[in-house]
């Protein structure tokens, strides 16, 4: 995994032992946003521009100059495969083959940006905390709103065309929230908990990181809630799924980056057996009719069949009565 460093130039890579090593490319200044482009590379947002750096060379990163970034925030690849981000006022997209002639779309005129992810719709979305609002942007550049009141901070593409937000400006008790378009948007209170990064973990949820009540909230794409709580005064901030079934989480109050197993989906129910029909068969009786003038009789008879099976006798009378079950001794 691959991580920003906040107040220095430098990125860290983190091994899945929890090695960390420490970047600090000359021509990286204040790295924010992160992402693995589509050209094999890292490419990071900072204060006007973006940089790609190679994962096996770090020092060697390059810059490209784009004046509209001038608030960076998140970077990622969009459907049509091109590197996306979001600054202030400004959707921008570049071919990572062109970063240098980047393609800028005014979304919505009161867009105040900070995150932007692609959705399972085949377009990306936007988080804008200043429009107060999670906005659907095509490939194409065409916005569309999805008012949330608050200030949205993060945002996930989930199932089926659905996204999940974070709304810490939310009024009190602050929530997480879920859009389905052409829908209006459906939340969940998180009291106090300041939710702020979100991710789609392999067991099919949202994950929240909550800053204020030190934990991840979870959210189903059905909208059942819970939470996982961390360690006190650790101060999750942001999160992302990793491999392996894992979420990786910044913790700012420690200066650390957790790490959380297990992430999967439940296992699906057993197949339904097939039911096996009843057998019985008789392997040993008497030959010829045994005949009684009483209303009972005992004959020996040895039978095998499956758990749960029987078999049934009568008494031999004018008028013949019906079959009945036999008392017997022994069982399949």
């Amino acid at each position: 995994m691959w991580v920003t460093l906040d107040a220095t130039n430098d990125v860290a890579r983190i091994a899945p032992d929890g090695t960390v090593t420490q970047f600090n490319p000359v021509n990286l200044n204040s790295p924010t946003g992160i992402t693995a482009g589509p050209d094999g590379n890292l490419w990071v947002t900072q204060p006007g521009g973006v940089a790609r750096f190679s994962p096996t060379n770090p020092d060697a990163a390059v810059a490209f100059a784009v004046a509209d970034i001038a608030d960076p925030r998140a970077i990622t690849v969009g459907p049509d495969g091109n590197l996306w981000t979001a600054s202030g006022d400004k959707v921008i997209k570049f071919p990572a083959a062109n970063p240098a002639g980047p393609l800028v779309l005014s979304s919505h005129r009161r867009l105040g940006a900070r995150w932007i992810t692609p959705g399972s719709d085949g377009n990306l979305w936007v988080a804008d905390f200043g429009g107060q609002q999670i906005v659907r942007v095509t490939t194409g550049g065409v916005g569309t709103a999805f008012p949330t009141g608050g200030g949205p901070q993060g945002v996930v593409g989930g199932p089926g065309s659905q996204v999940a937000y974070s709304n810490p400006r939310a009024a009190v008790p602050q929530t997480v929230g879920r859009v389905q378009a052409p829908g209006s948007p459906q939340t969940t209170d998180t009291p106090l908990s300041d939710p702020f990064g979100v991710a789609y973990g392999g067991d099919g949820a949202y994950w929240f990181a909550q800053f204020a009540t030190n934990d991840l909230g979870r959210l189903t794409p059905g909208g059942e809630y819970s939470r996982l709580p961390l360690d006190a005064g650790t101060g999750p901030r942001q999160i992302t799924a990793g491999p392996g079934n894992t979420l990786w989480v910044t913790l700012d109050l420690t200066e650390q980056v957790a790490r959380v197993s297990g992430v999967s989906a439940a296992p699906p129910p057993p197949e339904p057996q097939p039911v096996v029909p009843l057998q019985t068969r008789i392997t040993k009786a008497p030959k010829k009719v045994v005949p009684t003038k009483r209303s009972k009789a005992r004959v020996k008879v040895r039978f095998t069949g499956t758990p749960g099976a029987s078999f049934q006798c009568r008494l031999a009378k004018k008028p013949l009565k019906k079959w009945r079950t036999c008392a017997s001794p022994k069982v399949p």
